[in-house]
């Protein structure tokens, strides 16, 4: 039974007229397992540093079709409206929600007018409002809070793939008041106790993925090859993104950073960081085009870190739309004030399979919280070998928790 259902999950196709969902019904012997399977589709990569990858989702009583990043480096759910009339919003593309077509949207503050700060992007204007994400298995689901946008410009709005973003942080609270949907779905019963997890996978060359809330596809990883990344938060200010010490990275060779920060960020696209780093890399690729990336980062036997080793023809990229496009380019790029962070996008977790991994902590008010734990990490089963080595994974799409624990826990006493 439980290789019927890895089966359905491996092989099951992405219709491109369709939503990006499936609701995957995973048995074990004990108890049965509900996992929420998301399809990714991938956009043109551009040079805005925003990731490709986004999922279709249906939102409101009449469906308008998003296109939403599912985002592990924000705590911000926002949409693009039609109340939104800028170039950017307007683009050819571009999918605008029209609050008047939902019967169950409602405004939460129509009058204040909210700036979300993307940083060298520039500020998302915003008001607050809630609907219903309009898919069979969220139906349990109150309505998400986000935030319709109002106004959006420049040239990386300009080029982004996406219509709106949903966020996968570490943990809440979330911006003004906005829905923690991974946290919503295990209050609601939709998730169990034992499904505090979600994977991400894309293949860029069939350009389509995977995010899987509650279960993972245990026949598109290399069981050799796990590494575990224990979450460390970067700063207090932006511990929502999902962090863990970096031992070294080097390129080439030479030294690059020492006990610094490594995020794994589905919602960006290339290397960005700490400028340092990411300056000094791109003087040696132009000196040294055919040297190596390598991180040692996350833990395996004997608490040991492991080793990713990035060749030339993953980090170069070619610029396939927009500013620069046609154009080969090393993706590395300063995000300025962020020192000490070594951030990587879609540029390397579209070689990885990425696991993303909470635990419920009790509060005060007698509820439940998720904290995180961290990721695991694994090489795709017949991908490039980036992890050079990592610890046996021996479990399956059902049991993630338990055996990773005792992984740890092994570990540790090796």
């Amino acid at each position: 039974m439980k290789m019927d259902a890895l089966n359905f999950i491996g092989h099951s196709n992405l219709n491109q007229s369709r939503v990006c969902f499936n609701f995957l019904q995973l048995h074990s012997e004990a108890a049965k397992m509900a996992a929420i399977q998301l399809d990714l589709r991938r956009g043109d990569y551009q040079d805005d540093g925003a990731s490709p990858w986004y999922c279709v989702i249906a939102v409101g009583s009449q469906p308008t079709m998003m296109k939403l990043s599912l985002d592990t480096g924000t705590n911000m759910n926002w949409l693009t409206s039609t109340q939104c009339s800028t170039q950017a919003c307007m683009m050819p593309g571009r999918v605008r929600f029209d609050p008047s077509s939902s019967s169950t949207f409602q405004w939460v503050d129509e009058n204040t007018q909210l700036n979300l700060n993307y940083g060298p992007w520039g500020t998302l204007k915003a008001n607050l409002g809630k609907d219903k994400l309009n898919m069979t298995a969220f139906a349990g689901l109150d309505a998400i809070t986000m935030g319709l946008a109002i106004d959006y410009r420049g040239e990386k709005f300009d080029e982004v793939d996406w219509d709106g973003c949903l966020a996968f942080p570490t943990k809440g609270p979330m911006q003004h008041g906005m829905s923690f949907l991974f946290q919503d779905l295990m209050d609601s019963k939709i998730l169990g106790a034992g499904e505090t997890y979600f994977s991400y996978e894309t293949d860029p060359v069939t350009k389509t993925g995977t995010c899987t809330l509650g279960g993972l596809d245990a026949t598109k990883i290399d069981p050799s090859s796990m590494l575990i990344l224990p979450f460390d938060a970067y700063l207090p200010s932006v511990e929502y993104i999902w962090s863990t010490p970096l031992h070294s990275a080097s390129f080439g060779g030479t030294n690059i950073a020492q006990d610094a920060t490594f995020c794994l960020d589905t919602g960006s696209s290339r290397f960005k960081g700490d400028g340092t780093y990411m300056n000094t890399i791109l003087g040696l690729a132009a000196n040294f085009p055919g040297a190596d990336l390598e991180l040692e980062v996350g833990t395996t036997n004997g608490g040991r870190p492991g080793k990713l080793v990035v060749p030339p023809s993953i980090y170069n990229q070619k610029i396939e739309k927009g500013n620069n496009a046609g154009k080969s380019m090393p993706q590395f790029h300063e995000l300025a004030g962020l020192k000490g962070l070594f951030l990587a996008g879609s540029i390397l977790m579209d070689h990885l399979y990425t696991v993303y991994w909470y635990e419920e902590v009790p509060t005060p008010s007698g509820g439940r919280a998720l904290e995180p734990k961290g990721m695991a990490i694994f090489n795709r089963k017949n991908g490039p070998r980036i992890i050079q080595n990592g610890l046996p994974y021996t479990g399956d799409s059902t049991d993630f928790v338990q055996t990773v624990t005792a992984l740890v826990a092994d570990s540790k006493g090796a």
